[in-house]
């Protein structure tokens, strides 16, 4: 950011926490990669994984520090330490509403085993793709 600050090219701060919601969306989007390049037992490539990492990781990094930064600059004098203990609060919600939409992932339909593997794949993707394009979304929103 300093780079880009000394150019006059540093983007605000809603931009950035929009390029990340969109970054962790793309994250997501790559989990389709694994209907169509999996092996027999329904396992994804390492490339795969380390692409979600990647682009997760990089889109953390977006909005973590950003977002503490933010509530150290905005919040009031008095307020600081309050609002920066909301900030590192809002991160156990989110943790438990991970939690939460994770077990839509979870198939509670009985099947045969050799069906299983290709089931939960397809689960996996689907949920996560939804979780992608709203993500992509909502950080488009915020653009």
């Amino acid at each position: 950011w300093v780079k880009l600050s000394e150019r006059n090219l540093n983007p605000n701060i809603p931009a950035k926490f929009g390029y990340g919601i969109i970054l962790l969306g793309i994250g997501y989007l790559i989990t389709r990669f694994g209907l169509y390049n999996h092996n027999e037992a329904y396992l994804v490539p390492l490339w795969i994984i380390i692409a979600i990492y990647f682009f997760h990781t990089v889109g953390e990094l977006f909005i973590s520090p950003i977002g503490l930064s933010m509530v150290t600059k905005l919040a009031p004098e008095k307020l600081s330490g309050t609002l920066m203990g909301a900030w590192f609060l809002s991160f156990s919600g989110s943790n438990f509403l991970g939690g939460q939409l994770a077990k839509l992932t979870n198939s509670s339909d009985a099947v045969v085993d050799g069906a299983a593997n290709a089931e939960s794949l397809t689960r996996y993707i689907d949920v996560y793709t939804s979780f992608g394009l709203i993500a992509v979304a909502a950080g488009l929103l915020v653009l």
